[in-house]
């Protein structure tokens, strides 16, 4: 979690973000949460005991203007997928998408959302890649 933390912070053009020592166990903490409480599952991927990688994905909860606008659907939310700089451009990141969509699929779930940190274009490629789209974009300005 730390390498994947000084990754997201090096993406950082503003440079706004910085975690502190406590944010990789809080992070772990919330994503073992989502996956017992929305209906959610880890992967980890391992090269001779050792984690290269890991995806987290559960059921996204459904705001009311969702609701209203298309029903109640089985919604799912990959919130964290990373490999470690050593073993990426090596398909890890694939097999656990690969993974999480059968998981996903297995599960009964309708569609996949996710969010990436804008200024991570390697990660929208990635994506890309992988058959999403872009649905909502979210803008800031400094003042």
């Amino acid at each position: 979690m730390k390498e994947f933390d000084r990754y997201i912070e090096s993406t950082d053009n503003l440079k706004r973000l910085h975690y502190n020592d406590q944010w990789p166990n809080k992070a772990t903490d919330q994503m073992i949460r989502n996956t017992q409480e929305k209906d959610g599952a880890i992967f980890v991927a391992e090269d001779n005991g050792v984690m290269i990688g890991f995806i987290e994905g559960h059921q996204e909860e459904q705001s009311e203007e969702s609701l209203s606008s298309i029903g109640i659907k089985k919604i799912g939310r990959i919130s964290e997928l990373f490999v470690t700089e050593k073993y990426r451009s090596q398909h890890v990141g694939s097999k656990l998408m690969k993974v999480m969509e059968d998981y996903f699929k297995k599960n009964s779930f309708e569609s996949i959302f996710l969010g990436i940190f804008a200024p991570n274009l390697i990660a929208k490629d990635f994506y890309h890649k992988h058959g999403y789209i872009e649905r909502e974009i979210e803008l800031i300005k400094e003042l």
